[in-house]
């Protein structure tokens, strides 16, 4: 059985973990210094909630890592120190027979790829019969390959890699709504362990897309989507507060519907995630900079969404349904938060 760690398993990680235990893996994560939210989502998904993120770590065949983007090389920074207490973190301990899908933990040899338990012969086959690196799974001597599927630019993707040097480091990003919401998300993948997570057991409910081995494609890609996805929303979310200023929102909103971009339960829905849009937006910005370009568009959303963060339009969780009419949205989106 493969195992999966989740580092932190909120809204987004925890409907990750619930198609990969639809898959048939084991998935575990940590509440270590997590929120009660974090114990209520994790627990509601069924993952096995272990002490510490170094005792998932040193189970794990694979880490995903889902933070906010401003936590990603914390978070990978954590993860490496976890592997180094867990002993599994360098690259060159003790692998052997690669070409056999054998790996060696010590003098004992862990038969993954002819799925061999064979305890006389001093092999332990840690799940019979699953394969090897070639069947998606990640060898234990060189410690698990972690994937970091954060919304990031490339530039902060090369410093998670630097990081996590000494594991196997993907770079992903996903493009869609957890799988516990509504399934065929795709997570895109690049890196030279990408066929490692693309091969994960995701009962269908992921649609996999490797990009390569360049790290840092899967990051490009991601800011190059939510710049637009993101981006709509937050000109829709302005667009109401000024028409609601100005005494004409239902006349905006039929002519925007004409052209299918009246998304309002769209514009209450982000709102609850303002906050993470913020440093998600600064990295589209410091991508479009790297291009070339100017940084300042996306520099300006990240205020538009650090304003909307403010509003009690954003109170609430993601995970909560809101049913608010286009007054409503516009009503709390005028009104400040208290907390």
């Amino acid at each position: 059985m493969t195992t999966v760690a989740i580092v932190s398993a909120g809204f987004m990680g925890s409907g990750l973990g619930t198609a990969l235990l639809g898959g048939g893996a084991r998935v575990v994560t940590t509440l270590e210094g997590r929120s009660a939210r974090s114990r209520r989502l994790a627990e509601a998904a069924g993952l096995e909630v272990l002490p510490t993120l170094a005792d998932a770590v040193a189970v794990a065949d694979v880490v995903l890592s889902v933070t906010p983007p401003g936590a990603a090389v914390d978070a990978a920074r954590a993860i490496a120190a976890a592997g180094r207490a867990a002993g599994v973190a360098g690259r060159a301990a003790g692998v052997a027979g690669r070409a056999a899908g054998v790996t060696g933990r010590a003098a004992g040899v862990t038969g993954r790829a002819a799925g061999v338990t064979g305890r006389a012969a001093g092999v332990t086959g840690r799940a019979a019969g699953v394969a090897g690196r070639a069947a998606g799974v990640a060898g234990r001597g060189e410690g698990p390959v972690v994937a970091d599927l954060n919304a990031v630019s490339p530039e902060t993707m090369a410093r998670v890699a630097r990081e996590l040097d000494g594991l196997r480091v993907v770079d992903g990003s996903i493009s869609g709504p957890p799988p516990s919401v509504r399934p065929g998300a795709r997570v895109y993948l690049a890196g030279a362990g990408a066929e490692v997570v693309a091969g994960l057991p995701w009962a269908g409910m992921i649609e996999p897309v490797v990009l390569g081995d360049r790290v840092g494609a899967a990051s490009a890609l991601k800011m190059c989507t939510g710049s637009v996805y993101k981006g709509m929303v937050a000109l829709i979310t302005q667009a109401m507060r000024t028409a609601g200023a100005h005494g004409v929102l239902d006349p905006v909103l039929a002519d925007l519907e004409r052209n299918g971009l009246a998304d309002t339960a769209g514009v209450a829905q982000a709102a609850t995630k303002a906050h993470r849009y913020v440093g998600e937006m600064r990295e589209v910005s410091a991508t479009q900079a790297g291009a070339g370009l100017t940084p300042d568009l996306f520099a300006a959303m990240a205020a538009v969404y650090a304003d909307i963060a403010a509003t009690r339009l954003a109170d609430g969780d993601p995970e909560t349904a809101r049913d608010l009419t286009a007054t409503e949205i516009v009503a709390r989106l005028a009104e400040h938060r208290t907390g």
